[in-house]
């Protein structure tokens, strides 16, 4: 423990003389797309739950970016049972304050994929004015800040999850220039991206550190993990070599992390796990959370961003990735594939534009999944809705499967072959009750 924390110490210390030279200028971005996969690797629908709620101040799709958190008194869509989905002003669907189309699973804006906190930082000599534009051709962006001068698709006029794109026109103030940003708690989740050098930003009177922005898409991951009862394999579907793969497993109290190195293109890496958990006797979540973010900080350093950078991004990430009960691998890609997922071009021209993307896949292991087909069948053919509900909220527990409940159901009664009526009663359950 001792040799870990003086590790730790001795990479802050480190940090301020490994930041961006102060005669060039340069961009750097971090970021996170998540999914959920069965133990047939494929990504499944349901990912436009949140987890981390935004600070007020951000802008989103839900009003047309128009206003933010604070202020939208919307007409924004809600939720009902299938066959009519939307009312208005929903008092309840937590979705519907960042967008404004309907991201169920069977549509053409389903969502597999939820890109989360990519955040750009700018290191400048000098002050300039600095465009920046985002394409997303397998998703669109959903929430923003400092806010846009442009984007795409139209509000209200999305019709499926693709060509997405956001424009920033913003003035990158002298390195030495603080102005004030908006508060946030000092234990939000935003407070960790904010511990840079970079230059702070501007547009139409907001200040940040950073320009974030968020999204979801419908993709399929590039790291496909399928499990049995003995062993989980991973297969990079890709050409090119990923540089660091993690599989952790917590329960909320502990945990246990394994680094399995880098994963060349085309090649697949197999770890044994014991039917429902990896098997590993869990560590205490202190050891595990430390341990995590030693192993992290170093790929992300290797990957290119600086110091203060990553430890930001773990920062950042901590609660979700390591203290949140689940099974996940974690990898990080190379910049080769942030460029095709997210062109992005910056004017002028950066010297140098490093971009490190963390893929979070969230698995759900055969023995789960099977266990939870099972409950499923044994829920009686003629179940009314209230009586469904009160079992899938006690005997399976889907309120532990946090935001991945939508998912994890819906994999589950694949597997179980549930009856069209007893679908429906899923569906509405999965409308009305998971949505956050």
């Amino acid at each position: 423990m001792l040799k870990v924390t003086l590790f730790l110490a001795a990479l802050l210390a480190a940090a301020l003389a490994s930041e961006a030279p102060q005669d060039q200028f340069i961009v750097h971005e971090w970021g996170t797309y998540t999914s959920m996969q069965g133990s047939d690797g494929v990504g499944q629908p349901g990912l436009h739950h949140g987890e981390e709620p935004m600070p007020e101040f951000v802008h989103s799709r839900a009003d047309g970016f128009k206003g933010n958190y604070a202020t939208q008194r919307r007409g924004l869509k809600g939720i009902l049972p299938p066959g009519n989905l939307y009312v208005a002003n929903h008092p309840e669907c937590g979705w519907c304050k960042s967008v404004d189309f309907d991201p169920t699973a069977g549509s053409e804006t389903e969502v597999t994929q939820k890109l989360e906190t990519p955040v750009l930082y700018f290191y400048s000599p000098r002050e300039l004015d600095v465009t920046v534009d985002v394409a997303f051709p397998q998703g669109v962006v959903t929430e923003v800040y400092p806010n846009m001068v442009d984007y795409s698709p139209a509000f209200r006029h999305l019709e499926s999850l693709s060509n997405g794109t956001a424009k920033w026109k913003v003035h990158v103030l002298p390195r030495k220039d603080r102005l004030p940003v908006p508060p946030v708690p000092k234990d939000h989740i935003w407070t960790h991206s904010r511990q840079v050098t970079a230059n702070q930003v501007t547009f139409g009177g907001e200040v940040e550190e950073l320009i974030f922005y968020r999204g979801v898409g419908r993709f399929q991951a590039e790291l496909q993990v399928t499990s049995t009862s003995r062993q989980m394999t991973i297969k990079n579907t890709l050409a090119e070599s990923v540089s660091a793969v993690f599989v952790l497993e917590s329960d909320g109290e502990k945990g246990y992390i394994r680094a399995l190195g880098a994963l060349p293109g085309r090649q697949s890496i197999s770890t044994p796990i014991k039917g429902s958990t990896l098997g590993d006797e869990l560590i205490d979540m202190e050891l595990f959370v430390t341990r995590c973010t030693v192993l992290l900080e170093a790929a992300l350093l290797e990957a290119g961003l600086y110091p203060l950078e990553a430890h930001a991004m773990v920062g950042t990430w901590t609660r979700s990735y390591f203290r949140t009960p689940g099974v996940r691998v974690l990898y990080v890609s190379p910049q080769k594939w942030a460029n095709r997922l997210l062109p992005t071009t910056v004017s002028p021209k950066p010297d140098d534009f490093v971009r490190v993307l963390v893929g979070r896949v969230e698995v759900m292991l055969s023995d789960v999944e099977h266990v939870v087909a099972q409950q499923l069948r044994e829920l009686p053919a003629d179940a009314e809705y209230n009586a469904v509900k009160e079992y899938l909220n006690i005997k399976v527990d889907v309120p532990s499967m946090l935001r991945f409940g939508d998912a994890k159901l819906r994999r589950a009664a694949q597997i179980a072959k549930l009856s069209n009526a007893m679908m429906v009663n899923i569906e509405k359950y999965i409308l009305l009750e998971l949505n956050e």
